[in-house]
């Protein structure tokens, strides 16, 4: 077990006397007196630029701050450090990527740019929703429900929200073993060949982990490595602060403690905050200006002392934005599969007619947002739904049944349902969409195949 033995000493990556020498600590003092820091490096050209807070995980001061955390726990210490090695394994781009960095534009959130992204007739339908949508929840002072937080998150990941970080034993097992396979024991503090790191991970991951000898299967061992990866990014995005609060100390004298306002506009710029998913903005670069603009919104609403109101309602046109661009992904996504299932040669299976967009696997209109022939189309499939597949589906499946009448007593809410069956809002969507509903669809195919019969 991990408790019995000792990992070593934390890899070093850069020289700290070497490009500490190149940062500087730039400061401005608000109206209120509130200090606002930005690290600043000069160029070899000789032009100055802001420091990617990406770039801090690669002095040998992170390694430092590692260190220390290890003197009270060893094994939180392994995992820092086992997450600042997987940092450029983070995948933006190709399928099973990690990170949706996808521009943000208003055109998308409103839906104008659905039909040409996804050119089948169904588009149009989901494009008109979405600006409905749009209009509705921009009519409305307040933001949608639920938490900021988990909707930024699942916007721009493809990651599990993980609301203990280390919620399963066998994660810490996977852990420690990708930890002592990147870095062999008795080799101290050295220099690691960044590269060279990512193609040994890149290689685990094409043979499923089988090196690192676990009695696991393949497919148990690559969902490890994603909710690896999403312990990742929390756990880096509240590194990077860390250190550029000690750089920032050691450059900039006369630091001192740090009031609340200071601390929260430095975890902004460096750490991480709830508003943005505790994802450090780093991460996010090529979001693009709509993006930027929104950060510097809630940004400018703390550093120029706005009252609360102000800076809740920066907080709020941001929570508007992620759950309107959220929702047009998941339709762009429904979009997707609606175009795969029409390819030509492929075998759909699909019944004669026109097919109709099943009411639970998506759900395109929020309830608070239904039109009322929607609503009634919604409340006379819930009757079906009701009196003829439920029955049978209480015999064949019951736990299935369970699942899908709480999702109906809760008014077919989800964040409603997940709260009453214990689970978080990601888990019970996963679970309704991967195998309840799918299970639902069939047996009522069943059901109508037999009544033809």
């Amino acid at each position: 077990m991990c408790s019995e033995i000792d990992y070593g000493e934390v890899a070093e990556t850069w020289d700290d006397e070497d490009h500490l020498s190149e940062i500087h600590v730039e400061t401005k003092v608000s109206r209120l007196g509130h200090r606002d820091f930005r690290l600043v490096r000069t160029e070899s050209d000789g032009n100055v630029r802001a420091v990617d807070p990406l770039d801090l995980l690669g002095l040998d001061r992170a390694a430092d701050l590692i260190e220390q955390d290890k003197e009270s726990d060893k094994h939180q210490a392994m995992a820092l450090a086992l997450c600042r090695l997987l940092v450029p394994s983070i995948q933006k781009r190709r399928s099973g990527r990690h990170l949706v960095v996808d521009t943000w534009t208003e055109a998308a959130a409103q839906g104008e740019t659905l039909c040409e992204e996804v050119r089948i007739p169904v588009s149009s339908e989901l494009a008109r929703d979405q600006r409905e949508q749009w209009r509705v929840v921009q009519a409305n002072e307040n933001p949608p429900e639920g938490s900021l937080e988990e909707l930024f998150w699942s916007a721009v990941t493809e990651l599990p929200h993980l609301k203990h970080e280390f919620p399963d034993p066998k994660l810490w097992r996977f852990a420690w073993e990708l930890y002592v396979h990147l870095v062999p024991q008795g080799e101290g503090l050295v220099k690691l060949d960044w590269p060279s790191v990512t193609r040994k991970i890149d290689e685990y991951r094409e043979n499923d982990f089988a090196q690192l000898g676990l009695d696991l299967t393949g497919r148990e061992l690559q969902g490890l490595f994603r909710k690896m990866i999403a312990v990742t990014l929390r756990r880096t995005s509240k590194l990077t602060g860390r250190v550029a609060l000690d750089v920032i100390r050691e450059k900039y004298d006369g630091t001192g403690a740090l009031n609340p306002t200071e601390e929260l506009l430095l975890n902004l710029r460096y750490g991480s905050t709830e508003q943005f998913g505790r994802i450090n903005a780093g991460y996010l670069t090529g979001c693009g200006q709509l993006f930027s603009a929104f950060f510097n919104d809630v940004f400018a609403s703390v550093a120029n002392g706005a009252s609360q109101r102000a800076q809740t309602r920066a907080s709020n046109n941001l929570f508007k934005f992620v759950y309107l661009f959220k929702r047009y992904q998941d339709l762009r996504k429904y979009a997707w599969q609606e175009e795969a299932l029409e390819r030509p040669g492929r075998a759909t299976g699909k019944l004669p007619g026109k097919r109709k967009q099943p009411l639970f696997e998506t759900e395109i209109v929020d309830k608070k947002a239904r039109t009322p022939l929607q609503q009634a189309v919604i409340l006379d499939e819930i009757d079906v739904l009701v009196d003829g597949i439920l029955p049978e589906l209480e015999n064949s499946k019951p736990q299935y049944a369970n699942f899908t009448r709480l999702f109906i007593e809760n008014d077919c809410d989800f964040e409603s349902a997940a709260a009453e069956s214990g689970l978080s809002l990601r888990q019970y969507k996963r679970r309704m969409k991967e195998t309840v509903l799918p299970a639902v669809q069939r047996l009522e195919k069943r059901m109508r195949n037999a009544e033809k019969d």
